[in-house]
């Protein structure tokens, strides 16, 4: 009987579980955003802007790609580009306007440093929001953590970032 009874629970609560959350489409978003890059002990803010464009893989999971650059200051002055693809969890809720996100890319990447261009191998992850606007279009937020490798010793850069963005998503 107790058999019987956590089947039942566990095919409800699957159940509503999927009825809450909607089959994931395409998209593309286009994130502005800082990253705060460390060079010889001082910090310093630089201006991002990315591309980004995902397809869904399995439920809520997600592959895409992503383009970026990187500039010296605004607006976007000597830009350093870089691109990666990753993973993302992107679940989307029927009832509700706000849904996470969750990242992970890794790729290469350009950084401007004191002693000109360095290209390195990076691995990032963000944690964000997204509000829906509408059927297709969504205001995303995130936070995001990089990590730079086969970063020249002679940069004086850090190999590790803080960054931040602002997005419209929009899906076909």
């Amino acid at each position: 009987m107790r058999a019987l009874l956590l089947i039942a629970a566990c095919s409800l609560s699957s159940l509503t579980l999927a009825s809450s959350v909607q089959a994931q489409s395409a998209h593309v978003d286009v994130r502005f955003g800082a990253l705060a890059l460390t060079q010889a002990g001082t910090s310093h803010l630089r201006p991002r802007v990315a591309l980004a464009v995902g397809v869904p893989l399995i439920g809520p999971i997600e592959a895409s790609g992503r383009v970026s650059a990187t500039a010296e200051d605004v607006p976007l002055l000597h830009p350093a580009f870089g691109a990666s693809a990753g993973l993302a969890l992107r679940p989307e809720f029927r009832r509700s306007p706000v849904a996470p996100l969750l990242e992970i890319y890794g790729g290469r990447t350009q950084l401007n440093g004191a002693q000109g261009r360095v290209s390195a191998w990076s691995l990032d992850g963000a944690l964000g929001i997204g509000l829906k606007l509408s059927q297709g279009a969504s205001l995303e937020a995130r936070a995001e953590r990089h990590l730079f490798f086969g970063v020249p010793s002679d940069a004086v850069l850090a190999d590790r970032a803080w960054g931040g963005s602002l997005g419209l998503a929009v899906a076909w």
